[in-house]
């Protein structure tokens, strides 16, 4: 998305919204072979102008991408949908605060 400008006019949580329920699958299709299904959590938060997004650091002591940047989510156990998958991420926001489209 284009960074906002004086010429540009803000886009609105509600258009933001719009956008991502046409671009983001809800129900990804299976993992391949030798890999695991797994859902991540874009977080949003709107301000007067634009979209920002929230992402999190990885502890240093895990096995796997320590400290590397990511978005909060994870593994997609079996029987699981998305929406359930990504209802078990924690994240610093009360359940209450988010919004999945």
């Amino acid at each position: 998305m284009k960074e906002h400008t004086d010429s540009m006019p803000p886009i609105t949580a509600s258009k933001w919204a719009e956008v991502m329920r046409q671009q983001v699958q809800s129900e990804p299709e299976p993992a391949p072979e030798g890999l695991r299904a797994a859902s991540v959590l874009v977080p949003v938060v709107m301000d007067e102008q634009s979209p920002k997004l929230i992402l999190t650091k990885r502890t240093a002591h895990l096995p796997d991408h320590a400290g590397q940047v990511c978005f909060p989510g994870g593994k997609i156990n079996a029987g699981e949908s998305v929406r359930q998958s990504i209802g078990k991420t924690k994240t610093v926001f009360p359940k209450s605060f988010l919004r999945l489209i």
